[in-house]
């Protein structure tokens, strides 16, 4: 068996009503992701590690080998990266 080097996630958001994802829960994803010690992979203060997270915005995207119309479709995504699992699968209401 092969050693895990990190745990990965991808959240692919859409624009639903014409409103912006930035100020849909920014707070809250931000506590959650200072929560899980989770930093900004493009924060030039820090140098990136395993434990991150990163906002994108989709300015384009060409189909690959494998199909995934959610994440080509995808307004912006978070990627999430960690060498602990429970930082991937952990579950948090955003109510």
């Amino acid at each position: 068996m092969s050693e895990i080097l990190a745990h990965g996630a991808y959240l692919c958001l859409r624009r639903f009503g014409g409103g912006d994802v930035g100020s849909a829960g920014a707070a809250r994803v931000a506590a959650l992701a200072e929560r899980l010690q989770l930093r900004n992979e493009f924060d030039p203060e820090w140098t990136p590690s395993r434990e991150s997270i990163a906002f994108l915005r989709r300015h384009d995207a060409t189909p690959g080998d494998i199909a995934d119309d959610d994440l080509l479709q995808a307004d912006w995504v978070i990627h999430v990266a960690s060498k602990r699992q429970e930082a991937i699968t952990t579950r948090s209401s955003f109510q």
